[in-house]
């Protein structure tokens, strides 16, 4: 009774120090919290949330749980959206629980009348909560695990779990993590919560998932079925685990004597309840699919535009080669700051340097010797070898494999680097520590706590103090535009009303960086479609309704018209009067200043410049 008394009270003061340094972490996060969407990656977070309104507006059964990015506005409300394409609003790219999730959690907020808003507060809350203070209880109790397995008896628990917090500080603070931890919200952020719970359940069980408690086996089927209904990321995981537990059972038959029917009986046992998890995801996604017209079509055309090597700006087959070094690239804000310049290999134009210094080149290589001989070291003085190995494998083949399995992705999003803060942390902090622990206990009889502890903090404080004044410059600067946008809409376009605008550019009266290119809102970037929950069509490019599919395609590549408009009810739109929305004194060269003329009315202003619309219903001619 003591004992559980004395677990319970030493669980409470672990969890407590974790949520200190949450709210600590919060803190230097929170000059970046709710702002504006319109930085570094925040469409994803916008993506996320026009999708969660799609829910409330169009049903969730009737979108059966997918994304969509189309309001429903009039002219758009007997939209048949199971016939939808790709680039007409339909997003079928990974399984939706990253979206469903977090839905689940707006309406039972809602039903306990906690929340009754969807904004970006409340997902960037929610972010913060379950993908930075949850995964963080999971990151150190997999870090301890992992010291645990890595060192030997006569280093104190205190000191284990010291370093193992020292880890998640090091996690937490750095600042991409604290950027994608609460501004960015999507699959490749949700799903490392329940992958690594599922790291942690096997080190748990020591990669053996026979005759387990029923409690881990309801741990594994949760964590399974979460993490596969997330991201495709979570699949990767998943085939290495296979793999796995079926060498740690094939070393065991060996050792045994087992039969091979025997093997294979225990295998599948081993295994059965994360292959339950998959099967249950892999049946909802496929019922998705095939709910929706051309949900197939859609997926297997993301999935060859994301594993090969196509550059998104310049239509350029990349190599190989090329392809890994801006991916590698990707990684350095993930290392101390002290070093991150020795690692810049690639110019800001992504192209590899001409002349890399030799220095540079050559503290690189000798980092990457250290590392290796670090993990020798580690494996070598443990007792248990084969599960060191089987968490190398966890720790870094997985990402690894991600990451070159869909290259393209991986090439042209800084996010999906994210993945890779784990092993990163742990390579130059806690791999680091545990070689030096195990140096002086070996060395010494003497081992001061008190020593240990002003190396780790002095290691520390030299490894990661220089990162956390950079969560801002990481960040980068937003912009109120899109959000200025949204506030014009909303209060001069009725629901009624169709919103059209001027869709060429005028770089003559304000540079493109600094305005939007013009008023039109399609449904990319998402962010924007968020604030206005309208779409504002091409005053120009409505008579394209009845132009073929393909011809659609061809177009939208070129000049992004809006392929929804060729399957809208044309009686929905010729009972709407248009409104066109413009900036003040712009030279339009479309026939609405003829129409228009001095019928302006101001509607508001865009980074200070004036925002005027015209209603008169001479503007109807343009819809026939």
């Amino acid at each position: 009774m003591k004992f559980k008394v004395h677990l319970s009270r030493k669980f409470a003061v672990e969890i407590g120090l974790i949520f200190i340094l949450w709210l600590v972490s919060v803190y230097i996060s929170s000059s970046i919290f709710n702002r504006p969407l319109g930085a570094n990656f925040e469409w994803l977070t916008g993506h996320t949330l026009v999708s969660m309104r799609a829910f409330e507006e169009w049903g969730f059964w009737k979108l059966l749980g997918c994304s969509i990015f189309l309001p429903k506005s009039y002219e758009l409300e007997d939209l048949n959206l199971r016939i939808l394409e790709k680039y007409e609003g339909l997003y079928l790219s990974y399984p939706s629980f990253w979206l469903i999730l977090p839905y689940v959690t707006f309406k039972i907020l809602q039903l306990l009348h906690l929340s009754n808003s969807l904004n970006v507060e409340f997902l960037q809350s929610y972010h913060l909560i379950f993908n930075r203070l949850v995964i963080g209880i999971v990151i150190y109790y997999l870090f301890l695990e992992i010291i645990k397995l890595t060192t030997d008896k006569r280093l104190s628990e205190l000191n284990k779990r010291l370093i193992a917090f020292l880890g998640l500080l090091g996690w937490m603070f750095t600042p991409p993590v604290m950027y994608w931890t609460q501004n960015v919200y999507f699959s490749d952020q949700a799903v490392l919560l329940p992958i690594y719970a599922l790291f942690l359940i096997l080190l748990k069980c020591k990669f053996r998932l026979q005759k387990i408690s029923v409690y881990h086996q309801f741990l594994l089927l949760l964590v399974s079925f979460l993490a596969c209904g997330i991201d495709w990321y979570s699949w990767v995981a998943v085939a290495v685990i296979f793999s796995i537990v079926f060498l740690n059972g094939w070393i065991e038959k060996q050792k045994k004597g087992l039969s091979f029917k025997l093997f294979i009986y225990k295998y599948c046992d081993s295994i059965k309840f994360i292959f339950l998890g998959n099967l249950i995801i892999a049946i909802i996604f496929t019922v998705q699919l095939i709910y929706y017209n051309n949900g197939f079509n859609i997926l297997l055309d993301k999935y060859w535009g994301r594993s090969g090597s196509r550059d998104d700006l310049t239509g350029e087959e990349l190599s190989l080669f090329t392809m890994l070094f801006r991916i590698v690239n990707h990684w350095i804000p993930y290392f101390p700051k002290l070093i991150q310049s020795r690692l810049q290999i690639i110019d800001l134009d992504f192209k590899i340097l001409t002349s890399i210094n030799f220095i540079d080149l050559t503290i690189v290589l000798i980092l990457i010797l250290l590392w290796i001989l670090m993990l020798h070291d580690v494996w070598s003085k443990s007792i248990y070898k084969n599960n060191v190995i089987y968490t190398y494998l966890l720790l870094f083949l997985i990402p690894f494999l991600q990451l070159i399995l869909l290259k393209q992705h991986s090439m042209v999003h800084t996010f999906s680097a994210f993945k890779m803060a784990l092993p990163i942390t742990f390579s130059v902090l806690i791999l680091p520590l545990i070689v030096l622990v195990n140096f002086i206990k070996s060395k010494t009889k003497f081992f001061n706590r008190y020593l240990t502890l002003g190396i780790l903090v002095i290691g520390l404080s030299v490894v990661y103090s220089c990162t956390v004044i950079e969560v801002t410059k990481f960040a980068g600067n937003t912009n109120f535009l899109n959000q200025e946008l949204g506030v014009i809409i909303s209060k001069n376009i009725a629901a009624n009303e169709l919103p059209i605008a001027d869709p060429k550019p005028d770089f003559s009266i304000s540079p493109a960086q600094f305005l939007p290119q013009s008023l039109i809102v399609n449904i990319v970037p998402p962010e924007l479609v968020w604030y206005t929950d309208r779409l504002v069509y091409p005053a120009n490019e409505l008579r394209f309704r009845n132009i073929s599919v393909e011809e659609d395609k061809r177009i939208y590549n070129k000049k992004h018209v809006f392929l929804a408009l060729k399957r809208v009810n044309s009686q929905n739109i010729r009972r709407m009067q248009p409104v066109f929305i413009g900036y003040k004194n712009e030279s339009t060269k479309s026939s609405v200043k003829t129409v228009c003329q001095e019928k302006w009315e101001n509607a508001g202003t865009i980074a200070g410049r004036e925002v005027v619309i015209c209603r008169v219903p001479q503007l109807r001619q343009l819809l026939n």
